[in-house]
């Protein structure tokens, strides 16, 4: 298995914010870091393997950062009245 999205992210950020002397609301930037993430990483690529029908599996590293520009916009939210 691997990590959770967001997960791999969450640990880097902790350890930022475990080892930073500073005080301050983010001294060291901690809430910024980026890193690979395995998680965000699959998610992506499973989400856009069965968004294309299967047709296409891609190992951009973008997905690993939530970062890809060709992405599709979140569609609008429908009327709980369509759901039912």
């Amino acid at each position: 298995g691997f990590d959770l999205p967001g997960q791999m992210t969450d640990r880097v950020r902790s350890a930022c914010k475990k080892s930073c002397k500073e005080t301050g609301p983010d001294p060291c930037g901690c809430g910024a870091k980026q890193t690979y993430d395995i998680g965000l990483f699959m998610f992506n690529m499973m989400g856009r393997y069965f968004s294309s029908a299967g047709a296409e599996l891609t190992d951009d590293l973008c997905m690993s950062l939530d970062s890809c520009s060709d992405r599709k916009p979140v569609p609008p939210q429908r009327p709980a009245s369509e759901l039912k």
